[in-house]
């Protein structure tokens, strides 16, 4: 469509700017400054091409850095798809509130549990939202979601997958994954990460649990509210 418009605008300078008049002047009539109307729509045009060729660069760059890191740490895949996703859900979600401080125009809440615990229940019956984005890749088995936003009418809540609430040692995969939407929620919203913290727990489990499993639950969550 702009290159349309570039070559119809090219077309009329030499078509119509000869009898074209502004102020009672007609500016494109001499040769030369038709001549030198194209020359200037033509450095526009180069100049236009040379930016977008550069973000394209830029872009190629940036998938070829990635894939290094890649090929170096196989985690890194996993970590980039939760990058992206959050990132492009953030997208959606500015369009989504149509507000310039979309950032803090709803509280952000995160509910943590163990598996099996009810947070997606609690969120489902409990919390009318939306869930604004889904990646193609989540409808299949390509990737895994390890956290859900739920975007309600006041408030946003982050549905953390039971295998982050696990031990930091229990798997050094989850373990970065929490770390990453961690540091991905001090990034963007500086400020203040989160306005609260929903815990979920199995009351049924925990009451039936032996001591030692009962403590070392608890203390897995204490570490998840200190981080």
């Amino acid at each position: 469509m702009l290159i349309l418009a570039w070559i119809f605008l090219l077309v009329w300078i030499w078509w119509k700017g000869p009898t074209w008049t502004l102020y009672e002047e007609q500016w494109l009539k001499p040769l030369a400054n038709r001549w030198l109307a194209t020359a200037a729509w033509g450095i526009i045009a180069l100049m236009w091409l040379t930016v977008r060729v550069m973000k394209r660069l830029q872009q190629l760059e940036k998938m070829q850095k990635q894939q290094r890191e890649e090929a170096v740490d196989p985690l890194s895949v996993e970590l980039n798809a939760q990058q992206r996703y959050l990132d492009r859900w953030l997208l959606r979600l500015q369009r989504y509130l149509d507000n310039r401080r979309f950032l803090w125009q709803l509280p952000w809440y995160m509910v943590i549990g163990p598996a099996g615990s009810g947070k997606t229940t609690l969120l489902r019956e409990g919390f009318p939202s939306d869930i604004i984005y889904a990646p193609e890749g989540a409808r299949g088995a390509e990737q895994r979601l390890y956290l859900t936003p739920h975007v309600g009418k006041q408030a946003v809540i982050f549905d953390i997958d039971g295998t982050l609430c696990a031990p930091a040692d229990a798997d050094i995969l989850h373990r970065r994954l929490w770390e990453h939407a961690l540091g991905w929620l001090k990034e963007k919203r500086a400020r203040q990460p989160l306005n609260g913290i929903i815990l979920t727990l199995d009351l049924p489990d925990l009451l039936t649990a032996d001591k030692r499993r009962r403590e070392h639950l608890l203390q897995t969550l204490r570490s998840r509210l200190q981080d």
